[in-house]
Formats: structure tokens, C-alpha cells, sequence
């Protein structure tokens, strides 16, 4: 998700029918992209719980990377 939560309910607030709609009719991709996210915010928690250095810098990288990569 590109912004910030506060972002995404200030859009969400104006007009509430219309992502009604839009949410209902994406969400087999909105529901792929909440497991990512949720699958990546695992692995974080999951390495940061076990203290591991190396893992959470590989997960840094990618995530700068595939951040250049929306951006372009």
C-alpha cells in the first residue's frame, strides 16, 4: 500500500460508498496483498523476536529494492 494508514482513511473518509464498491469489487487482489503484507510483518516480528541481525538486513534490502522498483 502506497501512503501512510492516516493517508488511506482521511481517502477513505470522504467517501465511504465508493471504496465500499472498489474494495468489494478488488478483493481477491486485496486480499492477496494483506497476506503479503501480513506474511512480511511476520517474518519481521519473527526475526526480530529471535534477535537476528542477518535475516532483518536481507529483509531491508529487499524491501528498499522492491521499493525502487514501485517508485522507479
Amino acid at each position: 500500500m502506497v501512503g501512510s494508514y492516516k493517508d488511506f482513511t482521511c481517502v477513505a473518509y470522504l467517501n465511504k460508498d465508493m471504496w465500499l464498491e472498489s474494495i468489494l469489487e478488488n478483493r481477491d487482489n486485496l486480499i492477496n496483498e494483506i497476506d503479503s503484507i501480513v506474511e512480511s510483518l511476520v517474518q519481521y516480528k519473527k526475526s526480530m523476536g529471535n534477535n537476528e541481525r542477518e535475516t532483518l538486513t536481507k529483509l531491508l534490502r529487499e524491501d528498499e529494492l522492491l521499493k525502487g522498483q514501485i517508485d522507479g
